[in-house]
């Protein structure tokens, strides 16, 4: 599906490289739950570019300003995250209609079921998970002081026990009582592990879906919207082992391309 975004999208970018710049090719892909992505071409001086909107609608559910979430994105990427690069971000919705961030488009596969089979194509799935450990590992070395001012703070002082009674009271507002589930968090409850020696910067939703994999391995992590300052970083590395991210490759654990000692 096009978008008729070309004429305000060369205004923004016009202002911000200080040339004229001309947008072609603008289409919505079907990434992205709750937001607005979509892929064009800038020309200016002679140049073609491949980008990347990202636009939050009136009324769409907010975690982070689009602001925060940019900072955030180009922090992880100069402290060695895989990332796409940032080129412009802003909160003013009367811009584009909405605030937006425009970022550099990553060549690769990012539906589930494509990325396995590029990796049982390439043979990688190893090297993609062992990219995802260290950028993440290197998400997590971020000093909670550097982290954009604007991104929202989790600050728990027991992350364990928040998780399991928020997971509870959420069960609870269920219409039908789930036994099952009930008895997981029972089972959580008595064997939960110790809070983590230290809060680190959580990107909350890395997994399978939420990345871009090309034939070299891991090409970028995407999807910042609910990073957050001061969570567990255990989170991180247990979202990407859970078994709805395997694409019914259920036998591997990590996003259905390798297993945990990889990550």
């Amino acid at each position: 599906m096009t978008i008729d975004l070309a004429e305000p999208l060369g205004a923004v970018l016009t202002a911000h490289w200080s040339t004229p710049v001309t947008v072609r090719e603008a289409r919505v892909v079907t990434a992205g739950a709750r937001r607005l992505n979509a892929v064009f071409v800038a020309e200016h001086d002679g140049k073609s570019r491949r980008l990347v909107l990202t636009l939050l609608p009136a009324g769409a559910e907010v975690h982070n300003a689009l602001s925060a979430e940019a900072a955030i994105v180009a922090l992880a990427g100069e402290r060695g995250v895989r990332v796409p690069s940032v080129e412009l971000a802003s909160d003013d919705a009367s811009l584009l209609g909405g605030p937006f961030m425009i970022t550099s488009f990553v060549a690769g596969e990012t539906v589930p079921r494509r990325v396995l089979r590029l990796v049982g194509e390439r043979g990688h799935g190893d090297r993609v998970v062992e990219q995802i450990g260290a950028s993440l590992a290197a998400l997590h070395a971020i000093p909670l002081g550097d982290a954009p001012a604007g991104l929202q703070r989790a600050d728990l002082d027991d992350p364990i026990e928040e998780g399991i009674t928020s997971l509870t009271a959420r069960l609870d507002e269920l219409p039908v009582r789930r036994p099952v589930l009930e008895l997981g968090l029972r089972w959580m409850a008595e064997h939960r592990p110790p809070s983590p020696e230290r809060a680190t910067i959580v990107h909350g939703d890395v997994r399978n879906g939420n990345i871009v994999v090309d034939d070299d391995g891991l090409a970028a992590i995407l999807d910042w919207e609910i990073a957050s300052v001061g969570g567990d970083p255990m989170h991180d590395l247990a979202w990407t082992a859970a078994r709805m991210w395997r694409a019914r490759n259920d036998a591997v654990e990590i996003g259905g391309m390798a297993g945990r000692d990889a990550l």
